[in-house]
């Protein structure tokens, strides 16, 4: 079984972790591109890790946030700085929901999150 850590936000550092059957899923749903999949495939330690969920989670806010931002939900600016947080490692539910909120739905749960 696959098991990777995630770096949480600045303020909280607890780890979670992405089981084989996630990773598996994001996989087989094409939430994760082949060349994500091979990145965090190839990557040997936690934090090489973390780097390519936090990319793959920035991509996701980005295309969540990409609607709202046509719609003028969202400046462009308050989105790309959304996205630059979830980037830098930002994975707190209050991010998460304010994202979902901005793109107007309350999105199923995050699916690297356990």
């Amino acid at each position: 079984m696959y098991r990777y850590s995630v770096r949480m936000s600045d303020q909280d550092r607890a780890a979670t972790a992405l089981t084989a059957r996630q990773f598996d899923h994001l996989r087989s749903s094409g939430r994760v591109s082949p060349e994500e999949a091979a990145s965090l495939d190839a990557a040997t330690t936690d934090e090489a890790r973390a780097k390519v969920l936090d990319s793959i989670r920035a991509r996701h806010a980005a295309e969540r946030l990409r609607e709202a931002v046509a719609a003028q939900t969202v400046s462009a600016e308050e989105a790309e700085r959304l996205v630059d947080e979830v980037r830098q490692g930002g994975h707190t539910s209050s991010l998460r929901r304010r994202i979902n909120q901005l793109a107007g739905a309350q999105a199923p749960r995050d699916d690297l999150t356990p």
